[in-house]
């Protein structure tokens, strides 16, 4: 029982009554398997890693607003008296604190794994702030959604309310990953982010948004009526703003500042462009082109060959790329990346039958680990002379 000197809050209640507790285990449960589930090759990135750990907060937004809901309804037939000493407007906010609490606390948690395994895994250095400003955005959706959840809660005084508004956000979330905007789309990388980070537009925005809809979610029940409505009319203000940029938004993405290494490899003429936490594999994925570059070589071809881990250089300068599975030396991967290698920039191999067929040829000799050398000359000769860029578009 708390006494008489020490005001009962609604945020002391709230951890009393351990609402904190079950949004939090709720919580710990969706990271843990969130970062079990989605594997581990963001350890070597900082951008892939902050963005796909904001992935979380599409299930952590709603477990707030259901937290929130349930407090709110919890003190919804309080009357504002000295016994909470809080008005209506201080209630809400105290009760949006609490169900933020329990959500962000295993949120910062998880964020603190993810920093450590990314260092333990050799990734240098740390995140940017661009790179960590999806998961700064994760923080400000979760607070929108437990503000969401404060008003409804204490507006409808039904326990039924927090399973339905958990339940409905969610549905809400899923169904605006597919409109245009990127207001709910906070985290979600699936891949590798080299050379590509989360526009800072991007992060503001959603940031601002989610900001808004937490100060309208505290200031919607709030008394006397002249003093909230300013403060629900800016939020709304500011939310519809943020609306009307993002969907004026063409990519989430942009090219980043922070690219690949390219250094020469052991293999003569080969060059290999890593990430920066990549740089640890150099070893390996030397070792799984090794082989293939040496028959090239042996065959007479002395063009340079470039390896990345860039997907726009893969494109435009028909580079070969490097996999995970060449991280670890597979040398059936890195015969594929030669080959690929061989192709040049101007060519398309699906408009040239010819080189389409010398390039399949190319990789039965690779496969076979004793390749016929001149038959393999042959065929990269053939593709190396592709060039379909003067072609009618089909």
């Amino acid at each position: 029982m708390i006494g008489a000197d020490r005001p009962a809050t609604p945020f002391r209640l709230h951890l009393r009554r351990r609402a904190l507790v079950v949004g939090g285990l709720l919580s710990v449960v969706v990271i843990a398997l969130h970062l079990g589930v989605r594997g581990d090759g963001w350890r070597y990135e900082w951008t892939w890693a902050m963005h796909q750990y904001a992935f979380t907060v599409i299930f952590l937004g709603p477990i707030a607003a259901a937290v929130g809901a349930f407090e709110g309804s919890r003190w919804a037939d309080v009357p504002e008296s000295a016994s909470v000493r809080s008005s209506r407007w201080r209630l809400g906010g105290r009760v949006m604190a609490a169900a933020f609490t329990s959500v962000a606390l295993p949120y910062t948690a998880g964020l603190v794994v993810v920093l450590v395994v990314s260092w333990v895994a050799g990734n240098p250095g740390g995140p940017s702030l661009v790179q960590v400003g999806p998961v700064v955005a994760g923080y400000a959706f979760i607070a929108g959604h437990a503000g969401i959840g404060a008003a409804v809660g204490l507006a409808t005084g039904s326990g039924l309310a927090a399973p339905l508004l958990g339940l409905g956000l969610f549905c809400f979330g899923v169904v605006a990953y597919g409109m245009p905007g990127y207001l709910t789309d906070v985290g979600q990388a699936t891949g590798s982010l080299i050379g590509l980070q989360v526009r800072p537009g991007v992060t503001i925005t959603q940031i601002l948004f989610w900001s808004a809809v937490a100060m309208i979610g505290v200031a919607a029940l709030g008394k006397p009526r002249h003093r909230a409505l300013p403060v629900v009319c800016a939020g709304v203000g500011v939310a519809v703003t943020m609306v009307v940029v993002q969907v004026g938004i063409d990519d989430k993405l942009e090219s980043s500042p922070v690219g690949v290494v390219c250094e020469p490899a052991g293999a003569s003429g080969a060059t290999i462009c890593l990430g920066p936490g990549y740089e640890q594999f150099r070893d390996d994925v030397e070792a799984s082109i090794a082989p293939a570059v040496g028959w090239v070589r042996a065959t007479g071809h002395a063009e340079p060959l470039v390896f990345t881990q860039l997907g726009s250089d893969v494109f435009e300068s028909g580079a070969g790329f490097v996999d995970g599975e060449m991280l670890d030396g597979s040398v059936q991967r890195g015969s594929v990346a030669v080959a690929n290698a061989l192709i040049p920039a101007t060519c398309d191999l699906w408009a040239d039958g010819t080189a389409r067929d010398a390039f399949f040829s190319i990789g039965r000799e690779f496969e076979s680990g004793a390749p016929d050398l001149a038959r393999l000359g042959e065929a990269i000769e053939v593709l190396t002379a592709c060039d379909t860029s003067m072609l009618p578009p089909s």
